[in-house]
């Protein structure tokens, strides 16, 4: 097809299916709503915006029921998408709608609208119809039919904000063409999942990890059960409505499924129709896996790898008890239909990924030095990540390409180190940085605690390890703490056990080994 807005009209032909649909779309501790419901709210609200301007849109909420409705209005009107939550601080919000371009705010929360978001003028979110023939203040009759424009599949239908290098909002820009295609692959994820019950609302929606559980819902017409991050803590609470509601899909980070996992009714017992987990964010351990299934027997799991540049995620994998006994990291699986991986060099072995194909973004907004760098061509993303493939198609992820330090006059990769640590029995996960003197590594590890735990995985990874690769102090703790996308924050990781118990003392040698003080 060559027609440049097919990717806008195949993304309508989704939100079509939502009419006159009375089924649960969304469900949520202040409110739910119906599939009809969102497809006449979404409606109207698109009308409106498609008649005010054009310029991208600030939609500034957490996990209430208006985010989808505003969602589906920006994208059937042409409004570039801006997620903003409500906890962001006012000037990260003035920051991200200066970058972004954005015209306008959407408030897609309960409670009084603000006279401004960000310096914008700000429209609340509507789910109740007004009264017919009730004309909005712009002109827009509440029961004018929408009058929507045609889009281009370049046009841009989301950007999420990271912080970047500088601490400064980075804004990555995701098209049309980028999120139909996504759409179409999630379609495929989801032919080997239970087609009944509930999916997860994990995660945030400035998040796009969050993608896969709104267009798995939306491509299945099942609802979204969302807990919110206000109570993200109690597990007890949000295990109940998972139960009560039948979730047979999950998708989160990690981090996220390691924090549940405290809960001992995280379990079968609990969430008998819980049938696939997919994981996407972080490194997926082995670890995790097994603990997985000792708590869901028979449970699917899912392994994704993909930068937030090239939409959300570009491959995918079941995971299975042959990839635990590899002495391999597990795999992150081939890469979806339409999108290559490929070495940064013709040799073969661990090189920088490449991803090239349908997937990659628009890129960086208002930076050209790194969108030059990072996409040098079209369609075509550097990630800054090493990995490699196996002769089955199937590669793997090693960690991000800046994490290679110089001690002692030894080149050291510290992602070797961490994925080594996570292959030992015991150990959920591992940080491994260099000490602020400059002399030594430490290793700060999620699992084990005891002083003759970590000597024990010190002498382990001394028999494997050159010496200087051994780190000498070590540090273990059985919690940790999440940012707000869930996963594992590692500098309050890190920090937390600074402060904490003294460190265990491994000698460079291994063969002998002292508290520290």
């Amino acid at each position: 097809m060559t027609c440049a807005v097919t990717a806008h009209l195949s993304l309508r032909a989704v939100f079509d299916r939502f009419a006159g649909h009375t089924g649960l779309a969304y469900w949520h501790e202040d409110g739910q709503l119906s599939y009809r419901d969102l497809h006449n709210a979404a409606s109207r609200l698109a009308a409106r915006l498609a008649g005010n301007g054009s310029g991208p849109v600030l939609i500034h909420g957490h996990k209430d029921r208006r985010f989808l409705i505003a969602y589906w209005a920006c994208l059937l009107s042409g409004r570039t998408i801006v997620p903003v939550e409500l906890d962001q601080r006012s000037e990260r919000i003035r920051q991200i709608a200066r970058v972004s371009g954005a015209t306008l705010a959407l408030f897609a929360a309960p409670g009084s609208l603000p006279g401004r978001v960000g310096d914008l003028p700000a429209w609340p979110v509507e789910i109740e119809a007004p009264a017919p023939g009730w004309v909005h203040v712009d002109g827009i009759a509440s029961d004018a039919a929408p009058v929507l424009p045609e889009i281009r599949d370049t046009a841009a239908a989301y950007v999420l904000f990271s912080s970047g290098t500088t601490g400064q909002p980075k804004g990555i820009a995701i098209s049309y063409g980028n999120l139909a295609d996504f759409a179409d692959w999630a379609g495929t994820l989801l032919a080997g999942m239970d087609p009944t019950g509930c999916i997860s609302g994990n995660v945030r929606y400035c998040f796009d990890v969050s993608l896969f559980e709104m267009w798995f819902a939306w491509l299945s017409l099942r609802p979204i059960v969302a807990p919110d991050h206000r109570d993200i803590f109690n597990i007890r609470k949000h295990l109940d409505r998972y139960r009560d509601h039948k979730l047979t899909t999950w998708v989160s980070t990690p981090a996220l499924a390691l924090h549940w996992l405290k809960d001992r009714r995280f379990d079968a017992g609990t969430l008998p129709d819980l049938h696939t987990m997919l994981f996407c964010g972080e490194v997926l351990t082995k670890s995790l896996v097994e603990t997985l299934w000792s708590r869901f027997p028979g449970l699917r799991i899912i392994n994704t790898y993909g930068p937030t540049e090239c939409t959300v995620a570009v491959t995918s994998i079941e995971i299975r008890p042959e990839h635990l006994a590899d002495s391999r990291p597990l795999p992150i699986g081939p890469p979806r239909t339409g999108t290559r991986l490929r070495r940064a060099s013709a040799a073969s072995g661990l090189d920088e990924l490449i991803i090239e194909g349908k997937s990659v973004g628009l890129g960086y907004l208002g930076d050209p030095e790194r969108q030059a760098s990072a996409f040098p061509a079209a369609a075509t993303y550097r990630t800054g990540d090493w990995g490699d493939c196996d002769g089955m198609g199937n590669w793997f992820f090693a960690g991000r390409k800046d994490r290679e330090i110089k001690l002692n006059g030894y080149r050291i990769d510290l992602n070797i180190l961490e994925a080594a640590l996570r292959g030992i029995d015991g150990v959920k996960d591992a940080v491994v940085d260099l000490h602020p003197n400059g002399k030594q590594l430490r290793a700060f590890l999620l699992g084990p605690t005891g002083r003759d735990a970590l000597l024990a995985i010190g002498r382990r990874l001394g028999r494997d390890m050159a010496p200087h690769m051994v780190p000498k102090l070590w540090y273990g703790a059985d919690g940790f703490e999440m940012n707000a996308n869930s996963k594992l924050d590692r500098g309050r990781f890190v920090e937390r056990m600074e402060g904490g118990t003294p460190a265990v003392y491994v000698e460079r040698e291994t063969s002998g080994t002292v508290a520290a003080e």
